[in-house]
């Protein structure tokens, strides 16, 4: 009995050393077997058939996903079943099977059991792990055939963490995953180690805070009895809510924010003896604090080498302190707008907000405002700059004006959403937005041109026309504009005197819409004048021109052949202003001349289109419309004389305004000599002794149904052609002479 008690006092003595550890950890083992019917919950179809929302819930854990069905005791290439009653077989496709652990708690390791279904295809499973329900997982095993040693017996596997994990309820999964076919596998017999400890007995206590500034304090209390030491969380705004896990070795850091966090928002800031148990900790500062904020903490005695770590959780030990207002800067109001001037002036007028501040450090010191690339600051509205200083003293500064303007000589444009800058003291930055514009200067004129000014040459000016000058946004704000006439224009504001150029006052950077008056110049010589400026400029705005166009018309001459030659040529013509003293012309002879001679001797061709009036063919004189168009403008008198020849050897007729006329008279011949086919006699006064002579016609003429006085026909074109002239040939008052028909003939038949 002796020996027996003895050997049970070793048992007990090895069972003790294997299950506890430093700082009084232990570790208890729980296998779950999937044999309780109770415990299984069909998904969506039947639980022996595929399905991913089958479930299994024992112990804290919950087994679904897939496809997935219940397995049972049925042997598969004579290897048995499920190890109990049931287990899981995991399909052979694209499957997701997971375990996920419902409660809070430390845990060492998980293991499993498993078996291929079949011999062969492969199978290919991951198990992996997480710790933060799903967003990241870590790998540990890959089941296959290598894993298997090639057989369907079933093999056991066990993983022990790196270290004991404390999780809380949903944070682990155990996922076994493969991505497309291989072969079933089985899983049984599931098991995982929680770990628990025994706690130091005495708790920290006497928590107190000091030396409280807006960015750090110092806290302090009494030590408890943790031979491992003390860890104190904090947290803002609300109480610690998550406390540290067995087994866990934190890192502290006593900058908020920057040590491990427990749960959400409970920073470690302090882990250590603290001058060791049962001692008052003294100041342990706490940094990395807001202003003007509440901080929660807790103090955890705890025993425990690092990794061993057993922490006293169920009476924590509270505190709370609160940091003072940080240093602060105000500024009232927070945007300026309205900021304007005209471009070329400028700086803007400016305007001002308040600056003040309060618990600054150092206690004595200089506030910095800076201006923006376009504005600029000062503190007496006087003096500005990019950038001032503005004195505190006592850690605070008392409302002070700061004044604000846009620079000058910026370009047009908008300087928008720019910020004064106010800063200093530790606080933090504050600006003040600014917004403005630099104007435009601009003149406008309407209308943009001026056309027919006009006089004769020898008398002038022209009647003026007039247009509208207005300007907007004028630098200087008061000042003159200035329109400039041309070479040969001048201009007035009074349509009254004028002058090369004149000035047109303004005020308020404006000019209301303003009458000018624009002439051509007296004295000027014959000619166009066209497309001339009359400049208006000032108030730093661009120039705007009005164009202006006309002419200076020479005065009519009495004009007479001087030899022959073409129309279009000067020296075809002699000229004379009063018929009687005549030199040799200048210019060719128009419509507005007073009479044109064309003197016996002479023969003139028109070669190009003219337009005349008072024109006499003298006896022995010859016109001759070789090329364009003669057209005849109605005046006084007689429009066009023929008392010697007009020969039309063009292609048509000539054009005759209304009323104006073209008179054969007696001894006079019209001689129809066209270039081609027959053309047509255009309508004429055939006075007695006048001839109309056909010299040329492969073809009746157009319009011979005048009444003619004598008609010769003569034509060097008529050719083999037979020419019916019945009912066209009408009216011969005078003689009818037939000298050419070619081989051909000409039909008078019905005429008369």
């Amino acid at each position: 009995m002796q020996n027996g008690k003895l050997q049970w006092v070793l048992a007990l003595a090895f069972f003790l050393a294997m299950s506890w550890g430093n700082g009084g950890l232990w570790g208890q083992t729980t296998t779950i077997n999937f044999d309780d019917n109770a415990k299984w919950t069909a998904g969506s179809a039947s639980i022996t058939s595929y399905a991913s929302d089958h479930q299994y819930v024992s112990d804290n854990w919950t087994f679904t996903g897939g496809p997935a069905l219940r397995n049972t005791t049925l042997a598969q290439d004579a290897v048995a079943g499920a190890l109990g009653t049931y287990s899981w077989r995991l399909r052979d496709a694209a499957c997701t099977w997971t375990g996920t652990y419902n409660s809070s708690g430390v845990l060492s390791s998980i293991g499993f059991k498993v078996r291929r279904w079949d011999n062969s295809p492969d199978p290919v499973y991951t198990v992996s792990y997480s710790t933060n329900a799903g967003s990241s997982f870590t790998d540990i095993l890959t089941i296959n055939n290598t894993f298997l040693d090639g057989t369907s017996n079933w093999k056991t596997y066990s993983y022990n963490f790196p270290t004991s994990i404390s999780v809380t309820s949903g944070q682990l999964i155990i996922r076994f995953q493969q991505a497309g076919s291989s072969e079933r596998i089985m899983v049984d017999d599931f098991s995982f180690t929680t770990v628990s400890c025994t706690p130091p007995t005495t708790q920290a206590s006497g928590f107190a805070s000091a030396n409280i500034l807006y960015n750090q304090m110092d806290i302090s209390f009494t030590r408890g009895n943790g031979t491992g030491g003390v860890l104190v969380l904090a947290k803002a705004g609300s109480a610690v809510n998550a406390d540290p896990a067995a087994s866990t070795t934190y890192t502290a850091n006593a900058a908020f924010g920057s040590g491990d966090q427990i749960g959400t928002g409970n920073y470690v800031v302090y882990k250590g003896t603290a001058n060791g148990a049962g001692i008052g900790s003294g100041n342990i500062p706490i940094t990395g604090l807001s202003a003007n904020s509440t901080y929660h903490f807790a103090v955890y005695e705890y025993d425990g080498a690092p990794g061993s770590e057993c922490y006293r959780t169920s009476d924590k030990l509270p505190g709370n302190a609160t940091t003072i207002a940080g240093p602060t800067i105000t500024v009232s109001p927070t945007a300026l707008t309205g900021f304007a001037y005209n471009q070329g002036s400028g700086p803007s007028a400016s305007q001002n907000y308040t600056l003040s501040a309060s618990n600054l450090t150092p206690a004595d010191g200089n506030l910095t405002v800076t201006g923006s690339a376009n504005y600029e600051v000062s503190t007496d509205n006087s003096t500005f700059s990019g950038s001032v200083n503005v004195a505190y003293t006592g850690s605070a500064l008392g409302s002070t004006l700061i004044y604000v303007r846009l620079k000058a000589g910026l370009s047009a444009g908008t300087y928008n959403s720019e910020t004064v800058a106010n800063s200093g003291g530790g606080a933090s930055i504050k600006n003040v937005t600014c917004s403005g514009s630099v104007a435009m200067p601009t003149i406008t004129v309407s209308p943009t041109s001026r056309t027919g000014f006009t006089y004769l040459q020898g008398s002038g000016p022209s009647s003026s026309q007039s247009y509208t000058l207005s300007g907007a946004n004028l630098s200087p704000a008061a000042g003159n504009l200035t329109v400039t006439g041309s070479a040969n224009d001048e201009v007035s504001t009074n349509n009254s005197t004028f002058s090369g150029s004149v000035n047109v006052a303004y005020t308020g950077s404006a000019l209301g819409s303003t009458t000018l008056y624009v002439r051509l110049k007296a004295g000027l010589s014959a000619g166009t004048y066209n497309s001339e400026t009359v400049a208006n400029s000032g108030g730093g705005a661009s120039a705007k021109n009005v164009t202006c166009s006309g002419s200076v018309t020479a005065p009519p001459l009495y004009f007479r052949t001087r030899v022959s030659g073409p129309w279009n040529e000067a020296a075809t013509w002699d000229s004379s202003p009063d018929n009687s003293v005549w030199n040799q012309a200048t210019t060719t002879p128009g419509s507005a001349d007073l009479s044109i001679t064309i003197r016996s001797g002479d023969v003139v061709s028109i070669p190009a289109s003219v337009t005349v009036d008072e024109v006499t063919i003298l006896s022995g004189g010859t016109l001759e419309v070789t090329g364009g168009t003669l057209t005849i403008a109605n005046g006084s008198g007689t429009d066009l004389l023929v008392q010697g020849i007009l020969r039309n050897s063009s292609t048509s007729a000539f054009t005759v305004n209304a009323s104006a006329s073209i008179v054969v008279d007696n001894g006079g011949k019209y001689e129809h000599n066209p270039s081609s086919a027959g053309g047509s006699v255009t309508d004429m006064t055939w006075n007695a002794g006048a001839t109309c002579e056909i010299t040329k016609a492969a073809a009746a003429p157009g319009n011979l149904d005048q009444a003619f006085h004598h008609v010769t026909w003569a034509s060097t074109t008529h050719g083999a052609a037979n020419i019916n002239l019945t009912g066209v040939l009408t009216t011969i008052n005078g003689n009818f002479t037939v000298s050419n028909t070619g081989t051909g003939s000409l039909r008078l038949t019905g005429s008369t």
